[in-house]
């Protein structure tokens, strides 16, 4: 069972993506790696938020901090690119004395959108937001193969099933075609802040949590 787990594609500190949920329930995580596609530079100007980096060695990754006693932040990482993956697990492995399947057994992201969404049209919008999830998928299961993980590997994404971004039905489609065996959606709503791409805007939105297993089978997280 992980210990603990990971976020791509965070923004603000305080609308920071919940990764105390499963699917109908919920687990408590000893520690959690989350990464951001900002650089630190960027995302302190955005959310006003000052940290203490530390700048990791053998990676073009250049900053992370421990914001809390609990939680590691990794600056400008692409979840689309294998690598940073792969290197953020390693830094949060070497902070925390932990194994890789400790964080990337169980990833977590919050309504992942593309760049210059609204500047789309509805059609074009989803399907740009279908190739992002694809390829994030195919990413994970690709990192957690060079990280050696061999045991289930679980995708949770916050959405709302009616989200005009990328409704239900074109999610579990993308999660699909990058990879995932299965995927399934929780019976519940959930309540969380939103913020804008830009710190700009937070807002609380409801939304659903669904599930991909990625890899392996017969796991419980």
């Amino acid at each position: 069972m992980s210990k603990g787990a990971m976020t791509i594609a965070e923004g603000d500190f305080d609308c920071k993506t919940d990764v105390s949920l499963i699917l109908n329930g919920s687990m408590f995580r000893e520690f959690v790696l989350r990464t951001t596609f900002n650089t630190l530079d960027q995302w302190k100007s955005k959310y006003k938020k000052g940290v203490s980096p530390f700048h990791p060695k053998g990676t073009p990754l250049k900053d992370a901090a421990v914001v809390d006693e609990k939680e590691l932040w990794v600056f400008g990482v692409d979840a689309n690119n294998v690598q940073h993956l792969v290197d953020s697990v390693r830094i949060a492995c070497w902070r925390f004395n932990a194994r890789p399947a400790d964080f990337i057994s169980s990833v977590y992201v919050k309504n992942l959108n593309v760049e210059g969404e609204n500047e789309m049209d509805t059609l074009t919008r989803i399907k740009a937001n279908e190739g992002l999830y694809k390829g994030v998928t195919s990413t994970i299961i690709e990192a957690a193969k060079i990280l050696g993980v061999t045991n289930e590997v679980n995708f949770y994404i916050y959405s709302a099933s009616k989200n005009y971004k990328i409704p239900k039905a074109e999610l579990h489609s993308a999660l699909k075609g990058g990879g995932a065996q299965s995927v399934k959606m929780d019976s519940g709503i959930h309540f969380f802040k939103v913020g804008s791409n830009d710190g700009s805007i937070a807002r609380v939105m409801p939304t659903n949590l669904h599930h991909a297993v990625l890899l392996g089978k017969n796991s419980l997280i």
